[in-house]
């Protein structure tokens, strides 16, 4: 079997080498055209998988170095030094004729000639200096990979809670986990109460100060925990003292009055401009579904000959935020008709996967637009500055709660997670579908 990108090299062309062009880009940072690795097995089993690893560490060098020129590199200090041991190692693993001590003098001089990056060269000559200590950075990156998972809204709050963290103790590749103390949690903490201001010049309600510093908890404590640190380090962001949240949480938000969702409605209907409008906030106050939702409604999420409203993932929105979001929502009512004239707007040949909405499903933020425009209509109508679109989620709660619904029936329909099992899951789902329909009539009637 002849393997990708290995040629046969040596006096008598028995030595297997892995040759392979560098992209043009990054060509000048790494000061070489081609990227070339001699293996020391020949046949068999170990080969491939040698030959395998060499691709891998490839892929990630051009990667790494595809980031550092977009000023992309986010690698820790103990990142970078592992990433120089295993580079340094490669190109050692290619030296033929000499023992290792030899080699690494014979090969950093080489690539002192070449502009090599000095921790590289270090990693050749001194591979067992010890490594450099791991921070809040490598925290941080762990808690990404496994948590955030490329997701671009939970990127966006991660970087906005690093930011903050990073403004009251300092770039946090500076600073190692094992040197936290209970005063850098307290710090942070009193930053975000004190001093700390959104750019409306207002300060952040102590419920979301709660959620932040909770954030910043498990950050730190899957570093700790991934990174062997457990008995060596402490997590200063745990059991810290804040004050009681200001209010009921009942108040926070209130439901829409009736009055103020058919004045706003009535507005929407107007604007000749922007017809698709007034269907999403029709289908959001008769659902209980909020922007973010229905902004990515494909056409096949609306089932007319069920009468069903899915809110799932798509090829629009990605992955849900919980399980317990995924769900069916009976449409009754006005929402219904608008369920109809949405897909009737996206015409008879459209595939299953056409956006209903694409003017606010054209990326993963554009869902903060039809919030937005919805917002700018309803203040005209609303009679309190608590209003939001959001709250006609609140809205359908509390008519379900008032028309005698069951909580488990209110969780479904706002898709809350449902604390029994068997109320979860019990049950089919069409027979769950016309519970929730039945009691979505009575409320809206």
């Amino acid at each position: 079997m002849k393997l990708k990108y290995i040629d046969m090299v040596g006096k008598d062309k028995s030595t297997p080498r892995y040759r392979r062009r560098i992209p043009i880009l990054c060509q000048e940072a790494l000061g070489k055209e081609w990227f070339q690795v001699h293996l020391r097995n020949k046949s068999g089993a170990r080969m491939i998988a040698e030959w395998e690893t060499i691709g891998r560490e490839f892929d990630k060098l051009i990667a790494d170095t595809t980031k550092r020129l977009k000023g992309e590199d986010n690698r820790s200090p103990a990142t970078l030094w592992r990433d120089a041991i295993l580079k340094a190692e490669g190109v050692l693993d290619g030296v033929i004729g000499l023992d290792r001590d030899d080699a690494r003098t014979v090969v950093a001089d080489s690539l002192i000639d070449n502009g090599e990056d000095p921790m590289v060269i270090k990693a050749v000559l001194a591979p067992d200096t010890e490594a450099p200590a791991i921070t809040l950075l490598d925290a941080r990156n762990i808690y990404a990979e496994e948590r955030v998972k490329g997701d671009p809204d939970k990127t966006t709050r991660l970087e906005r809670h690093v930011a903050r963290m990073e403004h009251v103790l300092g770039p946090l590749k500076d600073m190692p986990l094992v040197s936290l103390k209970r005063e850098h949690g307290r710090k942070v903490r009193d930053y975000l109460l004190n001093t700390y201001k959104k750019k409306n010049g207002k300060k952040l309600s102590v419920a979301s100060i709660r959620r932040e510093i909770s954030i910043m908890s498990a950050m730190v404590a899957l570093g700790i925990r991934e990174h062997d640190l457990d008995g060596k380090a402490i997590n200063p962001f745990t059991n810290l003292e804040l004050p009681k949240s200001e209010g009921r949480k009942s108040e926070k938000r209130l439901p829409l009055p009736d009055d103020v969702v058919t004045a706003t409605r009535a507005k929407l209907m107007t604007l000749k401009k922007n017809p698709a409008l007034h269907l999403t906030w029709r289908i959001m106050a008769g659902t209980s579904a909020h922007a973010k939702e229905v902004a990515y409604l494909e056409l096949q999420d609306i089932d007319l000959e069920r009468e069903a409203l899915s809110i799932r993932a798509n090829n629009l929105r990605g992955d849900l935020k919980t399980g317990s979001r995924d769900r069916d929502i009976p449409l009754v009512g006005d929402a219904l008709e608008a369920a109809k004239e949405a897909v009737e707007l996206a015409g008879k040949n459209a595939a299953p996967t056409t956006a209903i909405f694409p003017r606010y499903s054209k990326s993963r933020r554009s869902h903060d637009n039809l919030s937005g425009i919805l917002k700018k209509h309803l203040e005209a109508y609303r009679t309190s500055d608590r209003h939001t679109p959001y709250c006609l989620r609140h809205r359908i709660s509390a008519k379900l709660r008032v028309a005698g619904a069951e909580q488990v029936v209110i969780d479904r329909v706002l898709g809350h997670s449902i604390g029994g099992i068997g109320a979860a899951t019990y049950g089919g789902t069409d027979d769950r579908l016309e519970v929730d329909r039945k009691w979505l009539k009575k409320a809206l009637r």
